[in-house]
């Protein structure tokens, strides 16, 4: 017969821990643990509110009874931070994009005048329902960065697991990306750049400090709030952890990829991250000034470095690396004219 008992969860920095009315700890539950999971009775969705919700620790399973009101304090508590195990589908969403990585709807009951909302459906291949699956690298990233509250980074609604395919819900500001920015500016103040760097600055030094390399920060994935003067990076498809073990794609863009990105030897590092800032806060900087003469100068910098890459380590196609700085030139002499 299963035992019952009363119990209080109390939130913390990296968790929340389950108490018994003795004050006895029962579980300590880390947010970073791949190995919790809960799903959410299906009165959610026909009553509006829970009575009771499942909870998976491993392999073992309980079952949280409680008010409605302290449920959804519960729900609200771990969403984004725990796996739900839900088939529930938003029924009002529309089709925005589909890449390699998944497809990306978005919740039209869920956005406002303020934000919008979107799901992305993360492709994989297929497999039976079960509790003993990998969550993808995706996934475990978004989970580590959304117990960061910065208003530069992706804020996680919830990440679902339907048996078939991981998804997550996310919110973002309204805004363009810094490429809209850029397209429709004929200058940007100084002061408006060195925003746009320190903030950008701030994030990379976040993801030095849990060794994250975004891998695609450009003028696409970089969002911005010209009414707030402020970023958002809401693109982390082709992002990893240094300590990772698993083959990465180097999908970085034309311009902004670092010289690591065509070693098929040395793979990337966190240092790739504040390159790809230099790159974003030399393209911005010049538009402004029309550098001229200073402004080739440091284009050519740039080169000797992709030279002296080339002249050091003999990994790099030369082909490859003679066509991608031509691309190069061309990006940067746009904004150098």
């Amino acid at each position: 017969m299963a035992q019952k008992f009363s119990i209080d969860i109390v939130p913390n920095l990296d968790g929340i821990s389950i108490i018994s009315s003795t004050d006895q700890k029962l579980f300590e539950l880390s947010f970073s643990d791949q190995n919790i999971k809960f799903q959410w009775d299906e009165q959610i969705e026909q009553l509006a509110y829970p009575n009771f919700v499942f909870l998976w620790i491993k392999k073992e399973t309980y079952k949280i009874f409680g008010k409605p009101d302290n449920l959804q304090w519960l729900y609200d508590l771990c969403k984004g931070k725990y796996l739900y195990l839900s088939k529930a589908r938003a029924k009002l969403r529309t089709f925005i994009n589909q890449n390699e990585t998944g497809i990306i709807y978005k919740l039209d009951e869920q956005c406002n005048s303020f934000e919008l909302c979107f799901e992305k459906i993360i492709n994989q291949k297929q497999q039976k329902y079960k509790y003993d699956y990998d969550i993808p690298e995706e996934i475990k990233i978004l989970k580590l960065i959304n117990q960061n509250k910065s208003p530069y980074l992706i804020r996680l609604e919830t990440i679902q697991y339907n048996g078939n395919e991981f998804s997550y819900c996310y919110k973002t500001n309204r805004s363009d990306t810094l490429k809209s920015l850029i397209k429709e500016s004929q200058k940007l103040k100084i002061n408006q750049v060195l925003e746009i760097i320190r903030q950008l600055l701030y994030v990379t030094s976040y993801f030095e400090q849990i060794k994250l390399v975004h891998n695609q920060l450009d003028f696409e994935n970089v969002q911005y709030s010209k009414i707030d003067n402020i970023i958002q990076i809401t693109n982390f498809s082709n992002s990893y952890l240094e300590q990772s073990n698993t083959y990465i794609f180097k999908a970085q863009t034309s311009g902004h990829a670092s010289p690591e990105s065509y070693s098929f030897q040395y793979p990337l590092t966190t240092a790739t991250n504040i390159y790809q800032v230099g790159i974003l806060f030399y393209i911005m900087y010049t538009i402004q000034y029309q550098l001229g003469y200073l402004g080739r100068i440091l284009l050519g910098i740039i080169r000797k470095r992709f030279r002296k890459i080339i002249q050091l380590e003999n990994f790099l196609y030369h082909n490859s690396m003679d066509q991608q700085w031509e691309n190069i030139k061309k990006y940067l002499s746009k904004f150098l004219r």
